[in-house]
């Protein structure tokens, strides 16, 4: 275990900030770690990458404070979001070069982008408020906004 940057940080590279992490703690939460690696304040997880505030779970990929997913599976792509039947799944766009993925259950429409899991509402104040000095990014994510209202039927 490695002091880095206020950081302890362990040989694949996850990470507990040191201010409330002594490190004892952060040995012990590298050690609970299966498989994973790039994490932040993450323990007890198996085979995630890049999460934040995981624990229990399992092929995480993107994730931030996944303490509400306990034993999840693929939380990339929520249990509760895997249950609604209807989904759409963009290209990789936007800042991160990744996918976002709609959901719908013939009620609700709920979006997940990175760190941001809301309805199409929020979602679009976000992308308005995120990329308003970027016409590129901004434009890729009201295309998608609006193919979806137009896939599931939505009010435009």
């Amino acid at each position: 275990m490695k002091k880095i940057n206020n950081y302890w940080v362990d040989e694949n590279n996850n990470k507990w900030w040191c201010g409330n992490t002594t490190e004892e703690q952060a040995i012990a939460y590298s050690e609970s770690l299966i498989a994973c690696s790039n994490c932040y304040n993450c323990h007890d997880c198996n085979n995630c990458h890049y999460c934040d505030g995981c624990y229990y779970c399992d092929d995480c990929c993107d994730c931030h404070d996944c303490d509400n997913c306990n034993n999840c599976r693929d939380c990339y792509r929520c249990a509760f979001y895997t249950k609604n039947p209807m989904l759409y799944r963009t290209d990789r766009i936007g800042s991160r070069g990744d996918h976002t993925l709609f959901y719908y259950d013939g009620m609700l429409l709920q979006v997940v982008c990175g760190c941001f899991r809301g309805d199409l509402k929020e979602f679009e104040t976000m992308v308005l408020k995120t990329h308003a000095n970027n016409e590129v990014y901004r434009n890729q994510y009201l295309k998608e906004i609006a193919k979806v209202k137009v896939l599931f039927e939505l009010e435009v």
